[in-house]
């Protein structure tokens, strides 16, 4: 019997040889470098799927930028919080523009004049006179302008009244919609006739009328400082025109009067002539019926008798607000015997005259405004 140990065995090195032959040669790495190895996968860990980046927010993958260039100061830290309401950024190529100097408010502490009479009647001006003015009301005033005085700037507009003045855009200037204040401050004026208070008479609240009347002189007066700003009472109405045109009721010479008893308050108030337009009109305590067709809105001859009550009753600026003498200067070879003054017993110090009395101005409660 044959034994086959010996040829067994050299079969199983030959095979073993053939094997090692085939296997792939690993390369050699330099000294100075490691393998690289693929970044853990999570899903190995936790048993999910890797999140897909491309599907999350922009603002949580920046654009990676190569090491030679800056970071963009544009692209958001994702771990600082978004803001909901970022604020505006500031250029420093425009620094902000600085507030227009208004000249101050003229002082009316040095004046001789009577500012709670209406302006006395002298020799009838020039038409010339009422080049340089501004008339700004409703649509009376603007109605004395087109049949009346046909000179200066009509800011008048019908409805606007002196508590729509500060934002009704009736007027154009440039190509752009402007209140009556804004149109009036585009250029300077050396009269301004304010001309309101028909499109009020309906309001209940009379003291309101007041208050917004006032603020109404001081805004022409910041804005025209060295203008002459005129108030003007209303002219009366004719209660029966009113009544057959289908006029409101509260439009009565009642109503009318205890406005322009507050247009007189306001007038010597803020220090400025008063135009008693009412008395210049009236006939037997009305406006007469050939003066108007709704018994409100006055006709062209009436407009012309209006004109000239305006050209006989004029003040000019400096009537109104002289300026202080300066104080004579002393030399170190002049004495003088004036005591000084007590500072407690002198003039208000921010300039401002005392208000009317209280009882100056008698102010009836309005009448009901039932069925207005």
């Amino acid at each position: 019997m044959l034994d086959l140990r010996p040829a067994l065995l050299t079969c199983a090195m030959a095979g073993l040889l053939i094997c090692t032959a085939c296997a792939p040669v690993q390369p050699v790495l330099p000294a100075d470098s490691s393998p690289q190895l693929p970044p853990p996968d999570s899903s190995a860990l936790t048993g999910a799927p890797a999140p897909d980046e491309s599907s999350l927010p922009a603002i949580f993958i920046p654009e990676a930028q190569p090491e030679s260039s800056p970071v963009k100061e544009s692209v958001p830290d994702p771990q600082q919080p978004v803001p909901m309401s970022p604020a505006p950024a500031q250029s420093e190529a425009e620094p902000p523009q600085a507030e227009p100097v208004r000249a101050p408010v003229p002082d009316a502490s040095a004046s001789d004049y009577d500012f709670s009479q209406p302006v006395p009647e002298h020799e009838a001006v020039d038409l010339s006179y009422f080049s340089d003015a501004a008339f700004v009301g409703d649509s009376r005033s603007e109605g004395f302008y087109l049949y009346g005085v046909k000179r200066g700037k009509n800011l008048s507009s019908s409805g606007l009244s002196v508590f729509t003045f500060p934002q009704k855009k009736s007027f154009t200037v440039n190509g752009t919609r402007c209140t009556a204040l804004e149109a009036l401050s585009t250029k300077e004026y050396a009269k301004v006739y304010l001309g309101f208070g028909v499109n009020e008479l309906g309001y209940i609240n009379a003291n309101a009328f007041y208050q917004a009347y006032c603020e109404t002189i001081d805004a022409v007066r910041a804005c025209q400082p060295y203008a002459v700003v005129y108030a003007q009472t209303m002219a009366p109405v004719n209660e029966e025109r009113v009544a057959a045109t289908g006029g409101k009721k509260h439009l009565n010479n009642e109503r009318v009067q205890l406005y322009n008893d507050l247009i007189r308050k306001a007038a010597q108030e803020k220090c400025i002539p008063l135009l008693d337009i009412y008395s210049a009109l009236v006939v037997d305590g009305s406006l007469p019926a050939d003066a108007t067709r709704d018994g409100v809105h006055i006709n062209r001859e009436y407009s012309q008798k209006q004109l000239d009550y305006l050209r006989c009753h004029t003040i000019d600026f400096d009537t109104l607000y002289p300026q202080p003498k300066p104080e004579q200067e002393i030399t170190e070879h002049e004495t003088t015997d004036v005591p000084a003054g007590d500072s407690s017993s002198g003039p208000d110090p921010d300039g401002l005259l005392p208000g009317p009395a209280e009882g100056a101005v008698p102010i009836e409660p309005p009448p009901s405004a039932s069925g207005n």
